[in-house]
């Protein structure tokens, strides 16, 4: 039997406000499983076409000072926040046009879980762009809440980025979407409610 986790839905309640610019943001440790030198390799591919395409990294970890090398190289618009709030993260959620995290295998076999902060952007009505990776394809849902690729693929990677950049009706149908997904299968009250009959069942 599989039961998720969920969200505290009464502390995502912001309104989504995307920035004037468009905006990506990243949240996870700095190492190699969190795949965030593959979305420094697909803004440089989306320069052209989004001259003003900014990045915020919200982090910290042992690969920070290549991806700081990476981004001066690349030329890129791209920001190293360190840590941050809960409230910070939602904050910056609701304000980003896409929530990016492109999740890999690291060469030990690491991968990524079901991710509590796919939950998160999702409840705050922001599109997921990202690797089909790990536990991550149980948070999202593929072409509803989520555009995914295959991992390491960073013209995929690129694509899905650029495409729902350039639309904005897209990106509202596909946010509002993932709200309903967190509010059907991740709210905190209704798995705790389930956990409980669980329980009981086994007692």
């Amino acid at each position: 039997m599989q039961h998720y986790i969920g969200v505290d839905l009464d502390k995502f309640t912001a309104a989504k406000n995307e920035n004037a610019e468009p905006s990506l943001l990243f949240i996870g440790r700095l190492v190699e499983k969190k795949g965030c030198t593959y979305l420094l390799q697909a803004m440089e591919k989306l320069k052209a076409r989004f001259p003003e395409l900014h990045l915020t990294i919200i982090g910290k970890g042992e690969l920070q000072p290549l991806l700081q090398q990476e981004a001066r190289q690349r030329q890129l618009h791209v920001e190293f926040a360190g840590s941050a709030s809960a409230a910070e993260i939602r904050s910056q959620l609701a304000r980003c046009w896409l929530f990016v995290a492109p999740s890999v295998t690291a060469a030990n076999g690491d991968t990524e879980g079901l991710g509590m902060v796919f939950l998160e952007a999702q409840a705050l009505q922001t599109p997921v762009v990202s690797f089909r990776s790990g536990g991550l394809v149980e948070a999202v849902e593929e072409n509803i809440t989520a555009l995914l690729c295959a991992e390491r693929d960073v013209s995929g990677l690129a694509d899905n980025i650029g495409s729902l950049l350039e639309n904005a009706t897209l990106r509202q149908e596909m946010g509002a979407a993932g709200r309903k997904r967190v509010e059907q299968h991740f709210d905190i009250r209704k798995q705790c409610a389930k956990l409980e009959t669980i329980y009981a069942k086994l007692t």
